[in-house]
């Protein structure tokens, strides 16, 4: 495939906690800083939040679950709020992972994912968003514990543009939200130990003239590709390169992210472990059209650059658990994803061995 031209450097946008106000993060005052050298694992993921939207200050609705709304082809309405029962779900499998550092998607701002930290998460962690190029307006964004004794900088990357070949060469902005960047260091002025991307790209819904939006998606791969390169080179062929989030699509198997696992060299998590997981295992998505047969997919990774690889430890895909603790099996049908399932996605769970990680 011949991908459109890209601009590849004049409109990345950087910003880092000295240069940015409250619109882009929220930082807790931990109660307790943890001391590095006592830090064994790093648990690190990807979770797609399905549609958490802010309206007046609330993030739920007591009287609807967003799936009893969605409009004809289920997709959810950007007006709808979240129930309050699938908000403490999806607060559960995150508390019950441990995670330290957590990439969500289908965010709406930082004041809903701040909410949501505060309310359902005990307020543990700061949030990261900056506002991306959605039309919706779900946004990539971070959630990281502030008890973590590290300095952090964020990075965007939305105002990357292509010229659309579907579109006579127009040029309009790659990302569909954003491919923002966290990196982690043990202090401010130190280079980054980690360098944390997330990610949300193109649905496979039809664009004009680029069925299944593969010509996007593909240019979007291809640049974000080009991006983790052009981090190696700043930060040494030493950089700890994670990137993580909702691909949408299959990864390790579709072509147009040929250009992340060839082109940056990177490999999903869930085959670095030893033994990989399982076609069954690594199922992050479930999806029932109405006319057409359901499909069950990975469409969420944490992908690792080679020295990314030799820290990763374990990973798995969690599964919701009803009141009882007893584990929910994957959705068979519409019907059941809608009564036990408060996301469409799985997250993602990875264990880093940190000790060394900070080395």
């Amino acid at each position: 495939m011949n991908l459109p031209l890209l601009r590849l450097c004049t409109l990345v946008l950087v910003f880092s906690l000295a240069s940015y106000g409250s619109e882009e993060t929220v930082r807790k005052q931990p109660k307790e800083k943890k001391p590095i050298a006592g830090l064994e694992v790093l648990t690190v993921g990807a979770y797609n939040l399905l549609n958490l939207f802010e309206k007046k200050g609330k993030i739920y609705d007591k009287a609807h679950q967003i799936f009893d709304l969605l409009p004809t082809g289920r997709r959810p309405l950007e007006e709808t709020l979240k129930s309050l029962s699938d908000l403490k779900a999806q607060a559960e499998i995150i508390k019950n992972n441990q995670y330290d550092i957590l990439t969500v998607s289908e965010v709406e701002n930082l004041a809903a994912l701040s909410a949501f930290s505060d309310e359902f998460l005990d307020g543990e962690y700061d949030s990261y968003l900056v506002e991306g190029n959605d039309p919706r307006g779900i946004d990539v964004g971070f959630l990281v514990k502030s008890s973590l004794p590290v300095e952090v900088e964020q990075r965007s990357h939305r105002n990357e543009v292509w010229n659309d070949p579907t579109q006579e060469g127009k040029q309009s902005r790659l990302f569909s939200r954003d491919f923002p960047a966290l990196l982690f260091k043990t202090s401010k002025n130190a280079k980054p130990f980690m360098i944390y991307f997330g990610t949300h790209f193109k649905s496979k819904r039809d664009r004009p003239k680029d069925p299944e939006s593969r010509i996007l998606r593909a240019a979007q791969a291809e640049r974000a590709s080009q991006i983790v390169k052009a981090y190696e080179k700043e930060f040494g062929s030493q950089a700890r390169i994670f990137v993580a989030g909702d691909f949408n699509g299959e990864v390790n198997h579709e072509k147009e992210f040929a250009p992340l696992l060839r082109g940056a060299t990177l490999e999903d998590s869930f085959d670095v472990v030893s033994p990989p997981l399982s076609k069954e295992e690594r199922i992050t998505h479930s999806y029932f059209p109405k006319d057409g047969n359901p499909n069950w997919a990975q469409l969420d990774a944490v992908l690792v650059n080679s020295e990314a690889a030799r820290f990763v430890q374990n990973a798995k895909v969690p599964h919701y658990h009803d009141k009882n603790g007893n584990e929910i099996p994957v959705p068979k049908s519409y019907e059941e994803l809608k009564k036990h399932h408060p996301s469409d996605h799985y997250p993602v769970h990875v264990e880093l061995n940190f000790k060394n990680l900070t080395q």
